[in-house]
């Protein structure tokens, strides 16, 4: 029996549609380095500024997953604020800085963080390697602007169906373990193609198979410190995805549900994070109470809405917006898998939940 659901991994199939034949480069070639995760990428910035300092700031909304490389490679990790507008707190930032320190930030959900002006000013006088994790914004074309940062990571096997793959641009070379690790890699790919038959047929051991490859997959980047490239399968994906479609496919997606969930923020039921969620397009990202509870009832309805970024324990108590957000943020599916229609299912059903006194903080 056909199993119909939302979010959640990637099952293979899921490139088909996007798949072209010739090829094409749509991501920027110039000083870029593939690697099997943007973990690794990480990994391998962590090993490559070693010399230099062993402190990096990261913003305290964050996941583990940005943690670890550094505490895994022996750097003291340092937490900054951000603000209520997703901005970053530009004098805890001031106070926290070190000469030669590495300094990451991201765009949540397409809000850019620092003014050009600070970073330049933190680069000319610090001393700081800049490093900005454009995951969110990965399909976005790098804007020409004044300043470009020292790295530029990215996880792009958050935005399609890949056994691994992180980008890297750099004008530094970061060496990484010339051979991909394998077994990560088969087992990714075979959990991607185990949904595809699950979502097929409806097997439920089939489905508890793919999710227990997919589970030690993840604990499998965590293992060392070391940074691994690429897989040749997945470097060839990359080259045959057609990444135009998948954005217009995904901002598409973002535009319905955003026009069907304004009642609920007019209602003061739901907030966004942000008011051009296109910017982005990884996921539509809501600020609701009683996440937990509403997450569960999305599930129970085959609705899958991750929460992306919990709160690392080392970061806890350090920012009062990071610690709302990571409490009440969910990240409704709006990828390229899913049509208008699906999105209108989406907003219908959180619309119906929410109107069980569920609302945002006022």
């Amino acid at each position: 029996m056909k199993v119909i659901e939302f979010g959640s991994e990637f099952d293979w199939d899921s490139n088909v549609p996007f798949q072209t034949i010739t090829g094409q480069q749509y991501f920027d070639e110039c000083n870029l380095q593939k690697f099997r995760s943007g973990r690794d990428a990480l990994k391998a910035v962590a090993i490559g500024f070693q010399n230099q300092t062993s402190t990096v700031l990261l913003p305290a909304l964050c996941c583990e997953s940005m943690v670890s490389p550094f505490v895994l490679n022996g750097y003291k990790v340092v937490f900054y604020k951000i603000n209520e507008d997703y901005t970053a707190d530009v004098d805890d930032v001031e106070k926290k800085l070190e000469q030669g320190c590495l300094l990451l930030y991201m765009s949540y959900f397409g809000v850019k963080p620092f003014a050009v002006l600070c970073l330049q000013r933190w680069k000319e006088q610090k001393a700081c390697v800049l490093i900005e994790d454009r995951t969110q914004n990965a399909l976005h074309k790098m804007e020409q602007q004044e300043f470009t940062p020292d790295v530029i990571i990215s996880s792009i096997r958050k935005w399609i169906a890949l056994p691994d793959g992180g980008l890297l641009w750099s004008k530094k070379y970061f060496k990484d373990n010339t051979k991909s690790e394998l077994s990560f890699t088969q087992q990714r790919f075979e959990a991607m193609r185990k949904k595809s038959a699950y979502l097929s047929d409806g097997l439920e051991e089939v489905k508890t198979a793919y999710r227990q490859m997919l589970q030690w997959s993840a604990e499998k980047l965590d293992e060392d410190a070391d940074a691994y490239t690429i897989s040749s399968q997945s470097d060839d994906m990359l080259k045959r995805m057609d990444f135009r479609r998948i954005l217009l496919a995904r901002q598409r997606n973002v535009e319905t549900l955003k026009e069907m969930l304004n009642d609920c923020t007019l209602q003061n039921k739901v907030k966004y994070v942000t008011e051009k969620p296109e910017e982005s397009a990884l996921y539509f990202p809501i600020l609701v109470e009683k996440r937990d509870e509403l997450q569960k009832a999305l599930a129970k309805k085959n609705i899958y809405c991750p929460v992306i970024w919990p709160i690392p324990q080392e970061a806890q108590g350090i920012c009062e917006v990071a610690e709302y957000t990571a409490n009440h943020m969910l990240a409704l599916p709006c990828d390229q898998r899913y049509t208008t229609d699906d999105m209108k299912y989406i907003a219908e059903v959180v619309q119906s939940l929410l109107s069980e006194s569920i609302k945002v903080k006022s």
